[in-house]
Parts: structure tokens; sequence; C-alpha cells
């Protein structure tokens, strides 16, 4: 097996999931000014979360607890051209943040997704989402908003990305986050299959993501961590490229875990092999 640790049993078992790795965003094909400054401020100011994660129910967050960072929406539904991804938006594909650069050095490239290779054909209410999960596609100062309360009778399903086409045959993966709120997940990542009842048993990566609740953007290079002792995921094979990323909002099997964040864009990059 490449590269990082292996998801443990009781983690992997949430990856499951049954459908195809289908569009879940259409038409997010318009125009927007080029950004001022990349990445952009956050579009709408969050308001104070501490209420809505007072006591929640198990299972997804409502609109109204979600909407202290999603601002005010006639629905959580993904609707058709939310997200834009122009041209001129930032890091256009092969370029990476600062902060990646900065991190891992200049031989990094990014590979910029499409809006619909996120969420896997799944509804935004059936990931617990408030928006479309393809507006993580792009950095532009809004994204999708996650708000769930996972236990382990209410299991929250992963959101997935589609990496098919985007990987080399070689190289070290690294995923660069631009989020804000509390964010309590595992990012996994699956080589070899996209195929959805293969999934959990192709997990080759995984990586826990914590953060405080906080109101402003914070950016997350996720690569070699020699602090929780977990190296970038490397392959030499093709077989072995990356296929799918996973964000899987989960505790240990017998805890809960609650999560409430924007995410305004996933990068996936890659560095050559050492």
């Amino acid at each position: 097996m490449a590269g990082g640790a292996v998801l443990k049993p009781g983690q992997a078992s949430v990856l499951t999931v049954a459908g195809s790795l289908a569009a879940v965003v259409a038409g997010c094909f318009e125009d927007l000014p080029a950004p001022t400054e990349c990445p952009p401020p956050a579009r709408h100011v969050a308001q104070d979360c501490t209420a809505a994660l007072e006591d929640p129910p198990a299972g997804c967050l409502s609109q109204e607890r979600m909407s202290c960072l999603a601002g005010s929406r006639s629905t959580c539904t993904c609707v058709v051209g939310e997200c834009p991804q122009p041209e001129a938006a930032c890091y256009p594909d092969g370029d990476c943040p600062a902060r990646v650069v900065q991190g891992v050095g200049a031989a990094a490239r990014c590979r910029r997704l499409r809006p619909d290779q996120f969420g896997a054909g799944y509804s935004s209410e059936q990931l617990c989402l408030c928006g479309c999960a393809g507006c993580a596609a792009v950095c532009d100062g809004t994204g999708p908003v996650m708000g769930v309360h996972a236990t382990q009778s209410h299991p929250a399903p992963a959101l997935l990305v589609d990496l098919s086409g985007r990987m080399p045959d070689s190289g070290r993966l690294g995923i660069y986050l631009r989020l804000r709120g509390l964010a309590s997940f595992v990012l996994v990542v699956v080589a070899g299959t996209t195929e959805p009842g293969e999934l959990a048993t192709h997990v080759r990566w995984y990586y826990p993501v914590l953060t405080p609740l906080g109101t402003s953007f914070t950016e997350h290079v996720i690569f070699d961590d020699d602090f929780v002792g977990v190296e970038a995921y490397s392959w030499s094979l093709p077989a072995d490229r990356p296929t799918v990323i996973g964000l899987m909002p989960q505790g240990k099997p017998d805890e809960s875990a609650l999560a409430l964040f924007e995410l305004d864009c996933i990068l996936p990059f890659v560095l050559p092999l050492k």
C-alpha cells in the first residue's frame, strides 16, 4: 500500500455510498469580475454561531442553524447558476495559493476541479449542505455550508470529490482547504476506483481536520505532518493514482461529532516523487 496511514475499519464504513458519481451541479458558467485579491475575502459577514451549536439534534442541522454562515437564503437547495466558475477566478489550473507554495515548495501543481466533480450526485440536503457542493470548486469567498451532528445512529454522508482525469501517473498528493467555522471531519483518499460500492475498500490515506470556531476563512495545507505522524499519499504506478477524496464528518464510532463550517474551496495539488 502506497504512502500514508490506513483508515480504521470503523471509519471506512462511513464512506460506503450508493448511486453513481453523477453531476450535482449544472449551469455554473456565469461570468464574474476578476477578484481583486487571491484568495478574496468572504462575500458576506458571518454571524455568531453559538446558538446554532447549542443542543443540536442528531443528523443534518436546519437551515436556520446554518444561516449564521450561509446568510439569508430562501432555501438550502442547490440552485442552478449559484456557483459560477469564471476563467478569471483565483488559481487557474496549475497555479497554487501562496500558502501552498510557501509550505511545500514551488514544484507544487494545483488541479482546479469542475463543479460537477463534487457531491457524487447527492442533493445538498442529503449531504447536510446549505448551497451547492460544486461551489467549492473555486476560491471566490463563498461556498457550501455543512452543518451536521453525526452520531452512531445518525452517521453523516461523505462529501465526495471525483479526481478522475486530474492526477498524473505518479506523484505526492496534497490538499488545500479554505474554510471558516467549526470543522470536524476526516479527509480520506481513495485510489484505484470510482465505483461507489468499492470506495470503502480502496481507502489509502486519511487525515483528521479539526479547527476552532471562527468567522474568518483560514487556509489549511494538508500534506506531510510530523505532529500527527502522517506523510502525504504517494504513488508510483497509474493504478494507484488518487481517484476520489472524501470529507467525512465523524468522531470515533462510539462518539458524536459536530461540524458547522463554510467550505470556500478544495484544491488538490501534486508534487513529484522524492
